[in-house]
């Protein structure tokens, strides 16, 4: 068996644990295996792409702050700071991925669908926005700034035309449905279950994510693989 192959069942034996953990309140189990998500996730990724392009390494870029947001967020019950750090650093990965997602969209067409789909997402954000007001006190502005950025990743996904888009424009969808849980469970009122369902749809979007642009990369590196040998 490739050791990638490996990687990946090591992954998903973590996921399934860390799942697992929360639904049957085992003690410490995410402190243990929510940190390992993220690495084996890029590691996977790493070793899946031969030819190492800027767009390679800032998706890593990107898991790697996403395992600092996992990381604070472990400790966000010891004070604001934590949250804060963990708001920062899923905030720079969500800019990671925005940027790959809008180069990835130069030739794209949209269609009816897509300005109508957008548009419903814009309105979510607004009407999200004013649910959790009244239980942001000092967060506000770093909220609504966090908003706008998942947001517009979700918008960029969106607009994406790629090998792959599906799968990434579903993991856009589920980061903020994630990260919509977590608001809602921390500033407005808490939601039966929210550890499981926020940490479920946030391994599947980064999941879809990481093998949507995959896809997209190999196929990208396939077609340069073809245009060389027909140009010898």
């Amino acid at each position: 068996m490739k050791f990638k192959n490996i990687v990946w069942l090591v992954f998903l034996l973590v996921a399934l644990i860390d799942i697992l953990g929360r639904i049957y309140n085992w003690p410490q189990t995410h402190y243990i295996f929510k940190p390992m998500l993220m690495p084996l996730l890029a590691l996977i990724f790493y070793l899946s792409i031969e030819q190492k392009v800027s767009y390679v390494y800032l998706l890593l870029i990107g898991l790697l702050l996403s395992w600092f947001g996992d990381v604070f967020l472990l400790f966000a019950d010891n004070g604001q700071y934590y949250f804060m750090a963990g708001l920062v650093s899923f905030l720079l990965a969500h800019l990671c991925y925005m940027v790959i997602f809008i180069k990835q969209s130069s030739k794209f067409k949209p269609q009816l669908f897509t300005y109508a789909t957008g548009f419903t997402l814009v309105i979510y954000g607004f009407l999200l926005i004013v649910l959790l007001w009244p239980g942001l006190g000092t967060l506000k502005i770093p909220v609504i700034i966090y908003m706008l950025v998942i947001m517009g990743m979700g918008l960029s996904a969106l607009f994406r035309k790629s090998i792959g888009g599906n799968l990434v424009l579903v993991g856009a969808f589920l980061f903020i449905a994630s990260d919509s849980l977590l608001a809602i469970n921390k500033f407005n009122e808490p939601i039966a279950d929210a550890d499981f369902w926020i940490m479920l749809t946030y391994i599947l979007a980064q999941y879809f994510i990481v093998t949507g642009m995959l896809r997209s990369f190999l196929d990208s590196h396939k077609d340069q693989s073809s245009i060389r040998v027909i140009t010898k």
